[in-house]
């Protein structure tokens, strides 16, 4: 149930699959009228789109839970109740599925649409249509009146509620009047327009084929184009039927036949219903009247009644008045689209405006300025019916032609032809509108996808520079909710209940809002989506999953708009790239950080594996590493090993301690590092033994390294307050730098004569 929202006015949350066909937004405009009306909030939440087809089939599932996490969030919007558009949901494979996602809202008040509840339980209520009675009177006119026999069948997913009724119905019927249903002609589409690959297989393996019947008109459209491409007529070389009545059927060549639902209506009722629920009053579910409408795709050849139809007219008093009656009802019945209310007001207030221009003298001129001043108030009235308005128009005027001689029918016709040209103008002038929006949506959408890509930083400022660049092509009202932490959806059919997501930022007339990631406002139960900041209690919001790959990063909710939804899921796609840019270069700055700490920590281990620590010089392996490097730069040169020994630090030791043993060892090092230069090596490679290598070309470099190094120990000695004398014997061999040096030989040869000196050391270290 809602939670945190104070206000009186009610907040439904509207769960739905696909919004790119003309069924959905139908639904989608009629729920929208109606919680204009009433005040209420809507929050859409959009699942997987069914002309969205994974690139490689066997990851059906992996495509269908990345985009249908989107209901993973249901919990945070605050909803009073729920409206569940079953029919529109892509990817629920099995009647298990669709139950299992229906249970999720078990503790909430739902309106079900498309399938029927079942038991009547209190709080839940469902809308559907009578699709098995309706279609079968639609596969009966095939069989009965057109006398075909080899009719073929394309349904929904197999485990789709409607399709599988109509499916049922298609069976049944052909079974009533003795045929056989063939399996092979029977094929499942998703209820998009792609479906090129399941008519191409029953016109090859059927070439006798005479109807297909459609599950629904976005389907029948593949139907037409496919056979008009193997050069067969829809309505007589093979019959084409539909389902819906919302898409161009009407003006497809030919007239599509197909079953006229009203979803505007049952948009309508379900947001009434879904509001008295959330009131805690008592719903009823309902079943919708379709009907069969009849067109000239099934074979059937329509005239129509033409408009010009003088038999009754003639016996009216004023032919104008009769032609104009009869002029409206034939773009009322040939062009109204169900749940169209506005349409059929648009025609009456046109018809009225027509009729009184009509009945001026016919022989003054039509003043132009004024139609084009009434027209364009109209067309802003009216605007979704100027369109249709004009192709019926056109109809009327191609059969008036004939009727010209009749005054009061001239004056008529002109006014009409002059009406129907301002209509005309006015489409094709928002039709180039349109085509320019979607240009320069075009073009945004890869400038956009590039700047994402050089955003370094992971401030604020990320954000409300994505919702300035929206803000440019004119989207306004838009939210970005984040996860507190990316997370990744690991059982694809189980669900998930989101508890937290983080404002980011937001976008509204008041222009951008954004926040650092330490203040994003929290949005969860207690502080739902419903009260997201400076959105208003009537707002009307649809929302998309932020994804890249496996990986869920949050929702961009903005203002449902039918024009720029597909640019939206597009935009929607293009900020999971965004975030998950971010993260890998989060993650990568992490590593980078990680590596820096190994390296040092390398560092620290090498320096401690080939240095010694208490003289800080290198250590018997240090020195053997770094003595065979400078053999290899001074190949051919002459060098010196110097092997020193501390004399008398066991004594040292044992008289005045460990301590005064160590800083004898740290006196002799520091005297070494005081002679050596720059490329010279010193290292202590024992407790009591230094060793040096030397790169050196003078022959008494022996004699003069000998007599410094006592010298600055005699020196040492002389000025020490140490009750104890510190010396040290030395051992010096010179060797040529070769290629095979071995480093150990020349160690044992300066010993030999480190063995000599020790022979004279002091035979007592007390001074």
């Amino acid at each position: 149930m809602h939670n945190g929202k104070e206000s009186k006015h009610k907040t439904i949350c509207v769960m739905i699959g696909d919004v790119s066909y003309d069924y959905t937004m139908e639904l989608m405009r009629g729920i929208n009228d109606a919680a204009k009306r009433s005040g209420a909030q809507l929050f859409y939440m959009t699942g997987k789109q069914s002309h969205i087809a994974p690139l490689d089939p066997n990851n059906e599932q992996e495509t269908v839970s990345r985009y249908n996490s989107i209901f993973d969030y249901m919990d945070l919007v605050g909803a009073d109740a729920y409206i569940i558009s079953s029919g529109s949901l892509s990817g629920l494979e099995s009647e298990e599925e669709y139950r299992r996602f229906i249970n999720r809202f078990d503790d909430s008040p739902y309106v079900l649409l498309q399938t029927e509840t079942g038991e009547s339980v209190p709080g839940r209520c469902s809308i559907t249509v009578d699709n098995y009675f309706i279609y079968c009177q639609c596969i009966e006119h095939l069989i009965a009146d057109h006398h075909y026999r080899k009719i073929a069948y394309v349904s929904g997913p197999r485990q789709h509620p409607e399709a599988m009724e109509r499916e049922r119905a298609y069976r049944d019927t052909l079974q009533k009047h003795g045929l056989q249903p063939d399996e092979s002609m029977v094929e499942y589409g998703d209820l998009s327009g792609f479906v090129d690959e399941q008519v191409e297989r029953l016109l090859r393996d059927h070439p006798d084929l005479e109807a297909i019947a459609f599950c629904n008109d976005e389907m029948a459209k593949s139907g037409y184009k496919l056979c008009q491409s193997r050069g067969l007529r829809i309505g007589i070389d093979i019959a084409v039927t539909g389902f819906d009545n919302f898409t161009t059927g009407q003006t497809m060549t030919p007239p599509l036949t197909t079953v006229s639902q009203d979803a505007y209506r049952t948009g309508e009722l379900a947001l009434q219903r879904a509001l008295a629920l959330a009131d805690g009053e008592p719903v009823e579910s309902v079943k919708l009247k379709t009907s069969l409408v009849i067109r000239d795709s099934c074979g059937c050849y329509h005239r129509g009644r033409s408009c010009m139809d003088y038999a009754a007219a003639q016996n009216q008093q004023n032919d104008v008045s009769a032609v104009i009656g009869m002029i409206r009802e034939f773009l009322i019945r040939s062009f109204t689209k169900p749940g169209l209310e506005n349409f059929t007001a648009g025609v009456d207030t046109l018809m009225a405006y027509i009729g009184a221009l009509a009945s001026m003298n016919p022989d003054e001129p039509l003043n132009e300025r004024e139609i084009d001043v009434w027209l364009m108030d109209f067309v802003k009235e009216f605007n979704a019916s100027g369109g249709s308005v004009a192709e019926g128009l056109h109809r009327c005027l191609m059969q008036m032609t004939e009727d010209m001689r009749r005054p009061g029918i001239r004056k008529l016709y002109q006014i009409i032809l002059y009406i129907q040209g301002f209509l005309f103008q006015y489409e094709m002038r928002e039709a180039m509108k349109r085509t320019e929006r979607f240009r320069t949506q075009a073009w945004f959408v890869p400038e956009f996808i590039r700047d994402l890509v050089v955003i370094a930083d992971e401030d604020e400022r990320i954000y409300g520079n994505v919702l300035n660049k929206l803000r440019g092509i004119g989207l306004k009202n838009l939210y970005i909710c984040l996860l507190p932490e990316p997370q990744i959806r690991r059982e694809l059919l189980q669900p998930h209940r989101v508890e937290t997501l983080l404002l980011a930022a937001y976008l509204n007339k008041d222009g951008v809002h954004s926040y650092p990631a330490s203040r994003m406002p929290v949005m969860d139960r207690h502080n739902p989506l419903c009260n997201l900041r400076d959105l208003n209690d009537d707002a009307q919001m649809i929302s998309f999953s932020i994804f890249s790959g496996d990986m869920q990063f949050g929702v961009c909710l903005c203002e449902t708009d039918k024009e720029n939804n597909p640019l939206m899921h597009i935009i929607g796609l293009q900020l999971g790239i965004l975030l998950n840019f971010l993260d890998l270069k989060r993650r990568e700055r992490l590593v980078a950080r990680e590596i820096e700490h190994v390296q040092k920590r390398n560092e620290e281990l090498n320096f401690l594996s080939e240095y010694d620590t208490l003289c800080n010089v290198y250590n018997r392996r240090g020195f053997i590493e770094q003595a065979l490097r400078l053999n290899q730069r001074y190949i051919g040169k002459q060098a010196f090993l110097v092997f020193a020994d501390l004399d008398h630090l066991k004594k040292i030791n044992d008289t005045f301690g460990h301590a005064a043993g160590d800083d004898a060892i740290r006196t002799i090092s520091n005297i070494f590092k005081k002679m050596i230069r720059a490329g010279d090596l010193i290292a202590r490679i024992g407790g009591d033994e230094f060793v040096g290598m030397f790169i050196a070309d003078s022959t008494d470099f022996r004699e003069n390294f000998s007599a410094r190094i006592m010298e600055a120990i005699e020196e040492y000695n002389r000025s020490s307050d140490k009750p104890y004398y510190v010396d040290v014997s030395v051992g010096i061999t010179d060797f040529a730098c070769v290629q095979e040096l071995e480093i150990g030989s020349i160690i044992d040869m300066a010993d030999q004569y480190l063995y000599i000196a020790k022979k004279r050391k002091r035979t007592s270290i007390l001074k």
